[in-house]
């Protein structure tokens, strides 16, 4: 760092990262002694969301890239996701050489690195 000047700023980790659409389900808390204790869960499994991000040594993050598990990408998908977010789509909703590349391009429109 010393050699080349990096401030914290310019130091990045990029990730991805599979979320699901799934609620999970609350812990329950019942007083002692009860034998039975009913709860409600979810039986889907939901649909899993891969997310590509990068985030900085000092917190700030580049918007992340949704990768949708489907053919086409739709506009309304990005509808609450962060400001600036880009999204894609492949059918298994994995990321590819292409959907990365779009992310470095969107990273570096963003970040301007040295």
């Amino acid at each position: 760092m010393s050699r080349h000047g990096f401030t914290a700023n310019k130091i990045s980790k990029l990730d991805d990262t599979g979320n699901s659409a799934a609620p999970v389900s609350p812990k329950i808390i019942c007083a002692e002694g009860i034998k039975q204790v009913g709860s409600v869960t979810s039986g889907e499994r939901g649909i899993n969301v891969t997310m590509i991000v990068a985030v900085n040594a000092v917190g700030n993050f580049v918007p992340p890239m949704l990768i949708f598990p489907r053919v086409h990408f739709k506009n309304h998908m990005l509808t609450g996701a962060p400001t600036a977010s880009i999204a894609g789509a492949h059918p298994a909703g994995w990321s590819n050489q292409k959907l990365f590349g779009d992310y470095l391009k969107h990273f570096f429109a963003c970040e301007r690195p040295l």
